[in-house]
């Protein structure tokens, strides 16, 4: 009989505590797991949306810039560069002409590609776009981190010939980039983070139409 009670008896607390120690652990490498493959879907992402978002802007701007007459920049001061761009349509008679400004504006750590259209403006100056009437490029979760338009002077030989630079971030990545950086930090969380560049050129073709 005493051996009886002696089979039926259960996990002793010891091994209890062990049993529970060992589930905690295969539990918490568990939990390390889907972090991990969750921030990498969460890169992944992010680096779809960083593409797009600076595919889509360029492809605009060559669009508009194709079937411009000209174009002028406002270059910004420091080595990455927050342009302002714009290009015109063929010139009226009284030196105006409509014109498609792109401008780059700093929002807090943020910067924001902005387009707006302004349909009378003398072509010797490019006006800034104003709150309220501009259109904010590219996705809302993304910075465009730099916005450099390269172009000779107009009247210069081969101002004709634009170029344009586009470096996107995700503003989820924005603290993984060094202050006046243009790549990630080189650190354990630079898997997470992305830039996308982009440049082309194009050729301004409005006055031969």
């Amino acid at each position: 009989m005493l051996g009886r009670l002696r089979q039926r008896q259960g996990f002793t607390l010891v091994e209890l505590v062990i049993a529970m120690g060992i589930a905690s652990m295969l539990l918490f490498a568990l939990s390390l797991v889907v972090i991990q493959l969750f921030r990498m879907y969460q890169a992944g992402g992010e680096v779809r949306r960083t593409q797009e978002s600076a595919r889509t802007v360029i492809e605009s701007i060559s669009r508009v810039a194709r079937d411009s007459a000209m174009q002028r920049v406002q270059t910004s001061a420091g080595a990455i560069k927050h342009d302002r761009l714009c290009l015109y349509g063929t010139p009226n008679p009284d030196g105006t002409a409509k014109v498609n400004v792109y401008e780059d504006v700093q929002e807090g750590n943020v910067y924001r590609l902005y387009h707006q259209v302004f349909d009378s403006v003398a072509v010797t100056t490019c006006p800034a776009t104003a709150n309220g009437t501009r259109t904010a490029l590219g996705s809302s979760d993304v910075s465009f981190y730099e916005f450099r338009a390269t172009a000779p002077a107009p009247g210069a030989p081969g101002d004709q010939l634009l170029q344009v630079t586009l470096r996107v971030a995700a503003t989820s990545a924005l603290d993984l980039i060094p202050a006046g950086g243009t790549t990630c930090a080189d650190n354990a969380m630079a898997s997470y983070c992305s830039i996308t560049s982009l440049q082309t050129s194009v050729t301004l073709r409005g006055l031969e139409s």
